[in-house]
């Protein structure tokens, strides 16, 4: 996430009142979300216009897409540019990416997991940027593997017969 504790800089919502960039409130437009916007128009071009005619490149623009999801969130606390809209918009990308390849892997077992992920993605965000702080102690070591096991499953889900 790009939120560490609760801590959050002059860019964090860019209601009326905050900062703007041509009359946009820069939250929407500083380096870390322009990123996410780019990491979701990989997501779409790789599923609509690669999938399935051209599995190789739609693995390729997956993987770039996951590897600017590592910059982004770096960006974010370098530049001090970190938000909650930021946070949510990285993780909302994430689980968009891995509902998408579930859906094309595994349509059945895809639902019940993006399903999942979707409600935790909501709860925790609901329970504010120290949810971590507070709830670490009480999380299921099971959802952990499961989670592990799926983002370390994922790319593989693409190769070739």
């Amino acid at each position: 996430g790009r939120i560490t504790g609760s801590k959050m800089s002059s860019t964090d919502e860019g209601g009326s009142a905050g900062p703007h960039v041509l009359g946009i409130p820069a939250v929407l437009v500083n380096v870390p979300n322009l990123i996410g916007y780019g990491r979701l128009t990989l997501l779409v071009v790789s599923m609509g216009v690669y999938w399935p005619h051209d599995p190789t490149t739609t693995i390729l623009l997956l993987l770039l897409s996951a590897g600017l999801d590592m910059v982004d969130g770096m960006l974010a606390r370098m530049l001090d540019q970190c938000s909650s809209f930021g946070s949510f918009l990285d993780v909302a990308i994430d689980n968009l990416h891995r509902a998408v390849v579930w859906a094309t892997v595994a349509p059945l077992m895809g639902a019940f997991v993006t399903s999942w992920e979707w409600c935790v993605l909501v709860c925790t965000h609901c329970l504010g940027a120290t949810w971590k702080v507070n709830y670490v102690s009480r999380l299921s070591l099971a959802l952990s593997l499961t989670h592990l096991s799926l983002l370390s499953l994922h790319p593989l889900c693409f190769l070739p017969d």
